[in-house]
């Protein structure tokens, strides 16, 4: 019975055009929630949370890290990778855009 219902289910949801906005708005909220679409600065936008969370997971690699910021603009997110990482990694940060 569960496989029935669940697959009623996902027939229902996966591919119905009609719910479209729903999954939309869903996203925006979602992003929201996590912080993301505040702006440039990445203490507002979320990319802050993302940095202290991946700088927290263990390394059990030994080897060196290398991080790219493309679109370093102004440097505040390398700013926040050297305050977050510690030793064993490189960044490597450009902005492809001339007139920034």
């Amino acid at each position: 019975m569960f496989a029935t219902v669940k697959k009623n289910i996902t027939r229902y949801f996966s591919g119905n055009l009609s719910l479209q906005p729903f999954y939309e708005k869903l996203h925006s909220w979602t992003l929201r929630g996590m912080g993301f679409g505040y702006g440039t600065d990445p203490e507002t936008s979320g990319e802050a949370n993302v940095i202290k969370k991946i700088s927290s997971w263990e390394n059990t690699d030994r080897g060196r890290k290398v991080i790219f910021s493309v679109g370093a603009h102004e440097g505040k997110y390398t700013q926040l990778l050297i305050q977050n990482f510690r030793d064993g990694f490189d960044i490597y940060a450009f902005e492809p855009m001339p007139s920034v």
